[in-house]
């Protein structure tokens, strides 16, 4: 069976006039030197040839790296074993890519869903405060300074971290324009690589499991936001699923509160002890998955 080319392309500068910032003239500097064609016939041949996720990621971090002049490119895709985003490459510490995951739930990767585009982890009026805390959290552990997400459908497929970018001068709205393009060629590959399909079953496995529990169970951010409680759950809190996603742990309960944040702050579980709950008498724990609870 041929593959389809991962997208169909035109031309980049005009493209990019749309934007509000003026960009620069042809041959300033060569700022747009950007074979679009040949980098685009350059994924359809790694699909026409092999389908393997690692030899996409190489592909994309070479051209990444050729085009842009960047000194790390990170890439992190979803885990086999849990709902996370891992890294897969990059120069980044042992330490750090044994141990660094971002949930799928993170309140961060829906924000730069919703926006579509990289952003800059310094970036605190595109994020807002809280978001932009995470962002520079994560940008420092990874080396990086900008974030892209990869989608598809609504839904993130990967993530890219990319240091310092060398090559272009550029209005920053402009930079954005052309890291999307690439981030578009990426994001086809994948998809017809099977990762969309193993994103959305991953996700729902883990949600269908955790709503199976027979206990009452809520998924905390590192933020302590919950980021999702099962219907058991919210049969106990009197609520349903929507009224307290989002929304910092204490809105469901002081008391589970404590348990969860003694658990994010300290990264130990916290032991099986009696609350009162709503007039009843529950018992709470909590436990580290990753970096939430």
């Amino acid at each position: 069976m041929t593959n389809q080319p991962p997208f169909e392309v035109g031309d980049f500068r005009g493209s990019a006039s749309a934007s509000a910032e003026p960009g620069p003239e042809p041959g300033d500097g060569g700022a747009w030197d950007v074979d679009i064609r040949e980098i685009s016939q350059r994924f359809r041949r790694l699909l026409e040839r092999s389908l393997q996720r690692d030899d996409l990621v190489a592909a994309f971090s070479e051209c990444m790296q050729e085009q842009f002049d960047i000194d790390n490119v990170v890439v992190l895709l979803p885990a086999r074993d849990a709902p996370c985003f891992r890294i897969v490459s990059g120069h980044v510490d042992d330490e750090v890519r044994a141990q660094f995951a971002i949930p799928f739930g993170d309140p961060l990767i829906a924000v730069m869903v919703r926006l579509g585009e990289p952003v800059w982890v310094s970036d605190q009026e595109q994020l807002g405060p809280q978001h932009g805390t995470t962002a520079m959290r994560y940008g420092e552990r990874l080396g990086v300074r900008i974030l892209c997400p990869v989608t598809s459908r609504g839904r993130a497929l990967a993530l890219v971290g990319l240091s310092r970018v060398h090559r272009y001068d550029v209005p920053r709205a402009s930079l954005v324009s052309l890291l999307r393009l690439f981030l578009t060629f990426f994001a086809k590959a994948l998809e017809n690589a099977g990762l969309y399909s193993q994103v959305a079953s991953a996700e729902q496995t883990y949600r269908g499991i955790f709503d199976a529990f027979p206990v009452g169970a809520i998924d905390v951010s590192p933020e302590g936001t919950v980021r999702h409680l099962n219907p058991q759950a919210a049969s106990f809190l009197a609520g349903t699923c929507d009224v307290f996603e989002a929304q910092p742990i204490e809105r469901a309960d002081s008391l589970l509160a404590d348990a969860a944040r003694e658990t994010l702050s300290a990264g130990d579980p916290v032991a099986p002890h009696r609350i009162r709950l709503r007039d009843r008498a529950v018992e709470v724990s909590a436990v580290p998955l990753g970096q939430r609870a």
